[in-house]
C-alpha cells in the first residue's frame, strides 16, 4: 500500500510568516519528503503556523518530527505556533511526549 502525505505551504512575504499544512501520514514512510520540503522555508521566514489535521496515521517518528521542527525553529530565535486537529488516540500519544496540542 502506498503510503500518502498532503502538504501545502502557504508564504506569506508581508509579515514574514509561512503556514504548513499537513494532513495524510505523519510516518516514518513520509517523514523525510516534508523534511525536505519545509527546510527551505526555515531560513526564509521568522514565523511559523503548523497547522496538522485529517490526520491517518502517525508514529514515533511522526512525532519526533514535530518536536524536532518545534526545536529548531525555537533555536534560529523564530517563532513557532501548532494548530493540531487530531483524533482522541493520536492526541493522547502526542501530549505524553510533551509537544503543546
Amino acid at each position: 500500500m502506498k503510503t500518502e502525505k498532503k502538504l501545502s505551504i502557504k508564504l506569506n512575504n508581508k509579515i514574514n510568516s509561512v503556514e504548513i499544512n499537513i494532513s495524510g501520514e505523519l510516518t516514518i514512510d513520509t517523514v523525510e519528503d516534508i523534511i525536505k520540503d519545509i527546510n527551505p522555508a526555515i531560513d526564509k521566514f521568522q514565523s511559523f503556523v503548523i497547522n496538522v489535521n485529517d490526520i491517518d496515521d502517525i508514529d514515533l517518528p511522526g512525532i519526533q518530527f514535530l518536536i524536532s521542527l518545534e526545536k529548531t525553529i525555537i533555536a534560529n530565535d523564530k517563532n513557532i505556533e501548532f494548530k493540531i486537529n487530531l483524533k482522541d488516540k493520536f492526541k493522547k500519544v502526542i501530549e505524553r511526549t510533551g509537544l503543546k496540542i
